[in-house]
């Protein structure tokens, strides 16, 4: 079901939103990455997603781990202009600020927004295609309006550290973990063998096979 929803939602961003960019994926997976801006300080991915226990859909920008936000409570910094992200959101769901704990025992956060509804409803696809599209345009254009009042606040580490780079495989392998919850799947650890099937991953990202 999921092979047939995701090229529909690719078409309509590329119509309606061409500045967001897709990510690489597979068709079969209830989630699909997207490109676009970060929260000043924290390393994330833009996610449309398929939820279960509840069934529903989510449009999040996954914060990271703490090891990945190198410490920064990236939800503590948002709480303060609450306000601001929702009212420049725009949209009638009250956008979450969300913290939990991964089946790694990391402490991971993102910002999220909600609607009720499972892939197999074919019939609303045309709405979820929308609900998806113009949400993940809003929280984009909340955040992107946001950066300016968080730049400084909670840099992140040097792009070109290797901090960095391993926490962009780590970032990865939470969102995966996160985006599937509910599922009924094999194990997503040891996070390499995981990886590699889902996200073709880029030659310099590999180096991180040993991260336990």
């Amino acid at each position: 079901m999921y092979e047939n929803f995701w090229p529909k939602l690719h078409h309509a961003l590329a119509k309606q939103h061409p500045e967001i960019g897709l990510k690489p994926n597979r068709l079969t997976h209830n989630y699909w990455t997207f490109k676009g801006p970060r929260v000043a300080g924290s390393y994330g991915d833009w996610v449309c997603s398929f939820p279960r226990s509840p069934s529903r859909l989510r449009v999040e920008l996954f914060l990271g781990s703490e090891e990945q936000r190198h410490g920064t409570d990236v939800v503590a910094l948002l709480r303060p202009h609450f306000e601001l992200l929702q009212a420049t959101y725009g949209g009638p769901e009250d956008v979450q600020l969300e913290e939990w704990t991964t089946a790694a025992g990391r402490q991971s956060q993102r910002l999220a927004v909600y609607r009720s509804g499972t892939v197999q409803d074919a019939h609303e696809h045309p709405e979820q295609v929308a609900w998806f599209s113009d949400r993940l345009f809003r929280l984009q254009r909340a955040v992107d309006t946001l950066n300016p009042v968080l730049a400084g606040v909670a840099p992140g580490p040097d792009a070109n550290s290797s901090y960095s780079v391993r926490s962009e495989a780590m970032t990865i392998a939470d969102a995966l973990e996160g985006v599937v919850e509910g599922l009924v799947a094999e194990p997503l650890f040891p996070p390499v063998a995981r990886i590699a099937r889902a996200v073709p991953l880029q030659p310099a990202v590999v180096v991180v096979s040993a991260v336990p």
